[in-house]
């Protein structure tokens, strides 16, 4: 990804100096600058499991922000209650996401969800591709992920509670009212007593 993403940077013209391409823990790092706006999208705090690792996240927020700067972050709305998810979110078998078309042949991805600590509010889906040519199975990967998540509040509160003050909040990234769309944003600043 980071290769793909550096041919893309030199085809459009940007400069070396405004774009550094690295790879490592997103709840630890130590990067030389802090930044006006740090981005953490495609919803990578549901990656973090352990309170470990979403306290070092925070941590290295608060490291490289700017003095006014803010951060935007966003995870998935739940789109059942507690006790919906425990009921509902568990299934026995595959459940079929997509199919794509590619020349000679076609992806297509199924999704299991047979695992959910439901304490912590942690899903452990794996997700199944496989590629097909000629009616034949090529091969397939499956990848298993964690996906933690929160409730609207809930979310805040999680935000608030690392010293960071709440400046902005979204349903999805088209301005939905926070709490109704299918996501959670967030931007938010560190809180006045924290700010350098």
């Amino acid at each position: 990804m980071l290769a793909v993403c550096a041919d893309k940077l030199l085809r459009a013209g940007v400069d070396r100096h405004r774009a550094d391409l690295q790879t490592g823990e997103i709840s630890n790092f130590s990067l030389p600058r802090r930044f006006d706006l740090v981005a953490a999208p495609y919803r990578v705090i549901q990656a973090l499991a352990s309170e470990r690792e979403i306290e070092g996240f925070f941590r290295c927020i608060h490291a490289h922000l700017a003095p006014g700067g803010s951060c935007i972050l966003n995870a998935f709305s739940p789109l059942r209650a507690l006790d919906g998810m425990r009921r509902h979110w568990i299934t026995a078998g595959e459940t079929f996401n997509w199919d794509v078309p590619y020349e000679g042949g076609r992806l297509v991805r199924h999704d299991r969800r047979w695992r959910m600590d439901i304490e912590r509010q942690v899903l452990y889906p794996e997700l199944a591709y496989r590629r097909y040519a000629d009616g034949k199975m090529l091969d397939e990967v499956v990848l298993g992920i964690v996906m933690r998540f929160w409730y609207p509040d809930e979310f805040v509160r999680l935000v608030e509670s690392y010293g960071f003050q709440v400046v902005g909040r979204w349903g999805r990234y088209k301005g939905e009212l926070y709490g109704k769309g299918p996501e959670l944003v967030l931007q938010f600043r560190e809180a006045p007593q924290l700010q350098h």
